[in-house]
């Protein structure tokens, strides 16, 4: 009990001390928490109005290629946005970023203007029609919005950023119904909510969240600056950005083989929707922490270095319980809360994220602890992790393509390989940090078989009590 009550005490100390790391963790959680509730109000809603797998499947891919370009075209210059110390520097490196988001995309657009009929079957795009030729722009939306997010992390304006972020989605969901309602329930009205997401986002962050917007925009760089920032900030391009572009492209990666293995749009449709679901927990624990753990491990490697595996410590920890809770709501009642919530058409979208979430469970538990990397200037270690990662993506899909053709089998093998790899990505990251591996290996090992155990007991009593 006194225990307890130490730490309800330090909670909430933390919580009304001001840009504390909890209270700044508990902004970016509480914006995640409401824009999870606004989904939930919204999804049942979007499912039933556009009801077609297919024209679901098609967006899922315009989606995939717009974020996944758009996410690679900073050359993950904004992963080093909170390292600078001295505003001039950082204006240099935020002139570069912008140059060469502008540069990337317009490469883009250029190659999809020439070759754009050659492009569209291979990349299974055929029906997507003029929207074909607004993947470069798009992705260029995408790039800004990043370089503007991680921009309010240097500015620690997470308080800002969450009001806006969940004003903006809740404009984007009333749009994408009512587009859908009175104008049109196919594939145009979700590439609209799309564009209009990545257009209003933006816009708010550059005139409510950012300081000294304008400012920084425009202050005066030169090119030698900006070769110069460059130099100095080069094993980001050469590192860090190749760790970063196979991520992205591991994100997308099912949605794009999937229809090239054999298992059409439809499918594309259903590991669509069940992604929906299991990255809402992601944003809201592990993308909404981990901006604020960055901005604090950098800090604490800066000022404290031998703090770090202690707040490291504390972080894991929560984590594992929150994401034991989390995902085995979905792995336990995925089907179920699929079928009731959007509607029948979208039950195997649920059986996907049911087992999808063991996956899920070890990659929600390393995404905040993996900024440590860019952090601890481990470059190369993040890419080739990440490399490592990108392969067994690959093999773990196509192997399971040979063996079977049931599509939630398929995504049984993918979610057993990338759990395995996952598990021992955040063991190497706690390593980092300074916690030595053999426990940290012993407590996620009593943590995951612990839970997974516990929670295929009760679906299978579920499931006996059902017949």
């Amino acid at each position: 009990m006194n225990r307890l009550a130490g730490i309800y005490r330090d909670l909430k100390s933390s919580l009304s001390t001001e840009d504390s790391f909890v209270r700044n963790a508990a902004y970016m959680v509480t914006g995640s928490g409401a824009g999870i509730l606004i989904q939930l109000l919204t999804v049942p809603v979007i499912a039933r109005i556009y009801d077609n797998p297919e024209v679901y499947g098609l967006f899922g891919l315009f989606s995939v290629y717009t974020n996944t370009l758009g996410g690679m075209a900073m050359l993950s210059y904004n992963m080093a946005f909170v390292l600078p110390e001295d505003e001039t520097v950082f204006n240099r490196l935020l002139r570069l970023t912008l140059v060469t988001s502008a540069l990337w995309c317009l490469v883009i657009t250029l190659v999809v203007a020439v070759g754009g009929a050659q492009l569209a079957a291979p990349l299974q795009l055929d029906g997507i029609g003029p929207w074909l030729y607004a993947i470069g722009p798009v992705a260029f939306l995408v790039a800004i919005d990043r370089i503007l997010a991680d921009w309010s992390v240097r500015q620690r304006r997470f308080r800002a950023s969450t009001i806006y972020g969940t004003a903006n989605m809740a404009v984007n969901k009333g749009f994408n119904i009512a587009y859908g309602k009175f104008v049109s329930n196919h594939t145009d009205g979700l590439m609209w909510t799309h564009v209009l997401n990545y257009l209003l986002n933006p816009l708010l962050s550059g005139l409510f969240v950012i300081r000294n917007f304008r400012s920084a925009v425009f202050a005066r760089v030169s090119w030698a600056d900006l070769v110069a920032t460059a130099k100095a900030y080069r094993h980001y391009p050469e590192f860090f950005f190749w760790g970063s572009s196979v991520q992205v492209l591991s994100a997308g990666l099912p949605a794009v083989m999937l229809p090239v293995l054999g298992f059409g749009l439809e499918s594309v449709a259903m590991f669509s929707w069940a992604i929906v679901v299991l990255e809402m927990p992601l944003r809201m624990m592990g993308s909404g922490v981990s901006s604020v753990f960055l901005n604090k491990s950098a800090e604490i490697v800066q000022q404290r270095p031998d703090e770090l595996a202690l707040h490291t410590r504390r972080l894991f920890r929560v984590m594992l319980m929150l994401t034991a809770a989390c995902m085995s709501l979905i792995y336990l009642f995925g089907e179920p809360l699929f079928s009731l919530m959007l509607g029948p058409a979208w039950r195997q979208a649920g059986e996907l994220a049911s087992v999808l979430s063991i996956y899920y469970f070890f990659r929600l538990l390393s995404v905040p602890l993996s900024v440590l990397f860019g952090v601890l200037r481990k470059e190369r270690e993040f890419f080739l992790y990440h490399m490592l990662i990108f392969v067994v993506r690959v093999t773990s899909l196509m192997l399971a393509a040979l063996t079977t053709r049931d599509l939630v089998t398929l995504m049984m093998i993918f979610s057993l390989a990338n759990a395995a790899v996952y598990a021992v990505f955040t063991v190497r990251v706690l390593n980092l940090a300074g916690i030595p591996a053999r426990p940290a290996v012993l407590q996620l090992l009593a943590w995951s078989l612990g839970v997974f155990i516990l929670c295929a007991a009760v679906k299978g009593f579920m499931l006996n009590a059902y017949c």
